[in-house]
């Protein structure tokens, strides 16, 4: 049959499975499926093509190499249709809105929303390696949740806020594709929750990637093996990012703390295999490591106590938790200016007993006025 149209009712019923594929519209029809079948819809098609759809019972919808055109439209997913599953197709244009509890149920095919509006929860962990672009400005007002192998990229230039962005499964990837830059806003958290779990750059497209930081991220170790990682083309954390509970976070290359408060707790550790500048913010450690083949700290504050691991170029202030421990620097120091040593005066402590604590290890710091 070259071309389908229905405009009466289609009865999928009693395990069956029906493909609707090919040249086929169901507008002014219905589909009704009951609990234990499933309909599979292929091809293009445009939102009025879609008809009504009965799946109150709770059978399965899966749209499947599809290529539907939303442009102009809106189409609202509630108890009546279920939550979809997406596996390997383009929705273009419009808004897709989820109600009633239901979610975009992304599959593990290479699903994209191109120009989409979601109004709901993006779930990615219902299936191993589940997949979503998000390309020419595609925006989602809920949640994500990011399963096994999960991969959720941003292939444009967009802020997102008011998010929570989980990766909770094992080797589970968020991040930008070519040269997209990405404003993570003030309102959005960022989970790596599990082994392996990271956010990236490059990943549909090579290109110089790009990611601000104005909001939360969180390195998790209590889940699985404790490596996370950050690996981009350029980052730069102006919000809060945390290593904590054991976590041993990397971030690739060299990166920016503009404004920003990066934290590692007395478990945990960040590593950075370029060079850490500190523009401005603050560097708070409480009894864990931080490296980097390089750190500049141009302004702010390095705070606490634990282990500086590097080459440290200072022109910032110190103030060290010597009641609490050590703030160690193991790698050679050179002070620019004098703010380490005011700073330790106006916050109360012996400035000499205090630089010699803050330098005993490798007697590094030599500026003893």
């Amino acid at each position: 049959m070259d071309v389908f149209n229905s405009e009466g009712v289609i009865q999928v019923a009693n395990g069956s499975i029906l493909n609707v594929l090919g040249d086929w519209s169901n507008t002014g029809g219905t589909i009704d499926i009951d609990v234990n079948s499933t309909v599979v819809l292929q091809g293009s098609f445009n939102t009025v093509d879609l008809g009504t759809i009965d799946n109150s019972e709770g059978g399965q919808l899966i749209l499947q190499d599809y290529d539907w055109d939303n442009s102009n439209s809106s189409y609202t997913f509630n108890n009546n249709t279920g939550s979809p599953t997406f596996n390997g197709g383009t929705i273009t244009g419009g808004t897709i809105t989820f109600g009633d509890d239901t979610q975009l149920v992304v599959g593990n095919g290479n699903n994209v929303l191109d120009d989409v509006d979601v109004q709901g929860n993006l779930n990615l962990n219902s299936v191993n390696g589940a997949r979503l672009s998000l390309t020419n400005g595609s925006t989602f007002t809920g949640n994500a949740n990011l399963g096994e192998n999960a991969i959720l990229s941003i292939d444009s230039d967009q802020t997102i806020n008011n998010n929570i962005i989980r990766l909770d499964g094992a080797d589970a990837v968020f991040g930008v594709s070519g040269d997209s830059n990405v404003i993570l806003g003030p309102n959005t958290e960022v989970f790596l929750s599990n082994s392996n779990t990271s956010i990236s750059s490059d990943i549909d497209v090579d290109g110089d990637g790009n990611i601000i930081n104005q909001g939360l991220i969180v390195a998790d170790g209590t889940v699985g093996t404790p490596n996370r990682s950050i690996c981009l083309d350029q980052f730069t954390n102006s919000g809060n990012l945390q290593a904590i509970n054991g976590a041993e976070l990397h971030i690739c290359g060299s990166w920016f703390n503009d404004d920003g408060t990066v934290t590692v707790d007395g478990t945990s550790a960040i590593a950075t295999d370029g060079t850490y500048t500190q523009l401005r913010g603050t560097t708070a450690l409480s009894g864990g490591t931080f490296s980097a083949a390089d750190l500049v700290f141009e302004g702010g504050t390095l705070t606490g106590f634990g282990t500086i691991s590097g080459d440290l170029n200072f022109n910032a202030e110190i103030a060290a938790d010597l009641n609490t421990g050590t703030l160690a620097i193991a790698g050679n120091y050179t002070s620019r200016g004098d703010k380490p040593v005011k700073t330790l005066i106006e916050r109360g402590f012996q400035p000499w007993r205090s630089l010699y604590k803050l330098s005993k290890t490798r007697g590094l710091i030599e500026n003893k006025q």
